[in-house]
């Protein structure tokens, strides 16, 4: 299954990384290339304008959750249901959904896809004071959801929906894989549930902590440049090096992967500790996918930048091709005879203020020189880095409504003009809060109240 996935993803992955970095503002080698290699982050900005709009969208009222009831008996239970969703997701002291879901957004609007993940996390509890001495610590059961990195999700290679009302249909996703760093603290937290394979697990703790595999070596070049999965610079393991200090918790590579009845947590690729029932029951998967543009069936979505990457990059080669054009209209290429030259570095003839040389006697030096300046600069250039900026805000779908698109492309600046900008911009981010909300944060409010009535057993 693993190498299935690994397959279907990897194009995709690529994908994302070009995209990440185009965020981010590593030089394309195309900008790279000129003698400004100035980075015109574009991209960044659409990201970054958007997210704001989408919070809003999504939250404006404080409470994004309404609760209805699937049965009658249901019926009583449903405010009661709605405002411990709200009080859960909304306060700052549980899962701040406002501020934890801004990387998912991130992950949306850069590579088109983002994952969160509500789960049981356990937490020791030591023994009580008094206790019998030696007592074994007991785990607690903590009802969380959290985002999880684009490139720890490893969908099943066929179906683009995670949880549809009909699971047997062709577009329903199989299985998926989650993997993650976990403690052997945290492995042996599994030991209290049935379905604990107690001579794996032993076989796995004798193990050295090794974190590295095949899966880690097909995408080494995308963990590189992710902060989340950061293996560090020149093939420094930052992972390994964190296993090698002492007395810290060493952590070792794990695997969970859930079909619709079965959940399997494989450790380092090798040791199949725990095989139990789906975390959900009921054949759902413990997963929400959040995507702004989904891409017709299939699994991942299509990000905020991706259809803009040729005009993000050709805007900004417009704007170095100008400022090296005017570099060489500001300090022009000299042609200078031998004789002047007399061996002397260049350097002593760059431009400088009051600088002064000598030459030879009898010398005409305005023949032995000569400056290669540039003719002025044509219009024109300024006139296409105004339509390509009209274009990326067309097609962005984040037109500048505040003063129409620009002098040069068809004129917006009237009060009609700007209102139909502003319905323009409303109406695509109107669209992509939708789907945030339909497919996303509704899901996982849903799936939050699956574990709820199932983990929390007191008033």
């Amino acid at each position: 299954c693993m190498e299935a996935s690994l397959d279907y993803c990897e194009k995709h992955f690529r994908l994302a990384t070009r995209m990440y970095r185009l965020w981010r503002g590593y030089m394309p080698e195309a900008i790279d290339l000129t003698f400004s290699k100035i980075m015109v982050n574009s991209a960044h900005a659409a990201v970054q304008d958007r997210i704001p709009k989408q919070l809003a969208n999504l939250f404006s009222d404080g409470k994004p959750f309404d609760v209805l009831a699937n049965n009658p008996q249901s019926e009583f239970h449903k405010e009661e249901a709605a405002r411990w969703l709200n009080d859960f997701f909304m306060s700052p002291s549980k899962l701040n959904i406002q501020r934890s879901i801004i990387p998912t957004l991130q992950s949306v609007n850069i590579m088109g896809t983002g994952y969160r993940m509500p789960c049981i996390r356990h937490r020791k509890v030591d023994p009580a004071a008094g206790a019998k001495k030696g007592a074994k610590p007991t785990w607690e059961e903590v009802i969380t959801s959290r985002d999880v990195d684009l490139f720890q999700i490893f969908p099943s290679p066929l179906g683009g929906e995670i949880n549809p009302m009909d699971r047997w249909a062709a577009d329903a996703l199989e299985w998926f894989i989650y993997q993650e760093w976990m403690t052997d603290d945290q492995i042996k937290a599994f030991s209290q549930y049935d379905g604990w394979n107690e001579s794996e697990a032993a076989k796995c703790f004798k193990e050295y902590h090794e974190t590295e595999s095949t899966v880690d070596g097909s995408l080494h070049e995308k963990y590189t440049i992710l902060a989340g999965l950061d293996y560090g610079p020149e093939g420094q393991d930052y992972r390994k090096k964190l296993n090698d200090i002492e007395g810290r918790s060493k952590k070792r590579r794990v695997a969970h992967m859930f079909n619709r009845e079965k959940w399997y947590v494989i450790v380092q690729d090798s040791f199949l500790v725990y095989e139990g029932k789906s975390p959900m029951g009921d054949g759902i998967l413990p997963l929400v996918k959040y995507a702004t543009t989904p891409d017709l069936k299939e699994w991942f979505g299509i990000g905020a930048i991706e259809m803009l990457e040729d005009l993000y990059i050709t805007q900004a080669l417009n704007t170095n091709f100008r400022f090296d054009y005017l570099a060489k209209a500001m300090f022009p290429a000299k042609w200078i005879r031998d004789d002047i030259m007399a061996g002397r570095p260049e350097s002593d003839f760059y431009d400088r203020p009051y600088a002064t040389h000598s030459f030879p006697v009898g010398v005409d030096i305005q023949k032995a020189l000569w400056v290669d300046r540039m003719p002025e600069i044509n219009q024109q250039t300024f006139l296409e880095d105004d339509r390509l900026q009209a274009m990326l805000q067309e097609i962005g779908g984040l037109p500048n409504y505040q003063r129409g698109l620009s002098n040069s492309a068809p004129s917006n600046d009237t009060a009609s003009g700007i209102i139909s900008l502003i319905q323009q911009a409303q109406g695509r981010l109107g669209m992509e809060s939708l789907n945030l909300e339909w497919d996303g944060l509704a899901q996982e409010g849903r799936l939050v109240l699956m574990l709820a009535q199932k983990y929390i057993t007191e008033a």
